[in-house]
């Protein structure tokens, strides 16, 4: 099976980047309640459901399908 990693490089003021990524996580964690969640839940651009973020860097989980 393929390992769908999706690495994603990004130049932008990163204190409004965190406070986007983390308005849209809430969002999608609300809208993901009540859904089968399983590893291999994935939104509909392919995006794996579970998103890392740090100070520095945006990265998202490698998932297996």
């Amino acid at each position: 099976m393929a390992d769908n990693t999706v690495q994603i490089t990004l130049k932008a003021n990163v204190a409004d980047f965190e406070k986007s990524i983390k308005a849209g996580v809430g969002t999608f964690d609300a809208e993901m309640k009540g859904a089968a969640r399983t590893a291999n839940t994935q939104v509909l651009l392919g995006i794996p459901s579970r998103l890392l973020w740090s100070s520095t860097k945006f990265s998202t989980n490698s998932v297996e399908t």
